[in-house]
């Protein structure tokens, strides 16, 4: 690959990474509003289905997530020695993006499980 190639290719991997991002945050809002809404009053069947459905998109997504940054990073080792300012600190963001994603991811769940099982004062 030429370097404008491989450039064409690192900021693809950006906006991808980024594209990839905003639908977990949809997601992860949505479950959000869903837990806080009507998280009490959901039947056990019906918060295995709504949970279910959140770990298997999140999860889609922190995957997702981890291939596009990855291909960043990798384009960036390539590219550092006529492009080194796409890369200032020499650490994946796939492995940044991934951490922060589960846990985001965990504690959601760990909110949904509050609304459905409230501390008695």
């Amino acid at each position: 690959m030429s370097e404008a190639e491989l450039v064409q290719h690192f900021w693809s991997g950006v906006e991808n990474g980024l594209n990839a991002l905003t639908i977990y945050i949809s997601v992860f809002s949505g479950y959000l509003l869903v837990a806080y809404l009507v998280g009490a009053r959901l039947t056990s069947l019906q918060c295995v289905i709504a949970t279910g459905a959140f770990l298997a998109f999140a999860g889609y997504c922190i995957w997702g997530n981890a291939v596009f940054w990855n291909v960043v990073y990798v384009t960036a080792i390539e590219l550092r020695p006529v492009r080194p300012e796409f890369l200032p600190v020499d650490l994946n963001p796939a492995y940044v993006a991934s951490i922060l994603l589960m846990i985001g991811m965990l504690g959601a769940l760990k909110f949904m499980w509050d609304v459905r099982h409230p501390k008695a004062d």
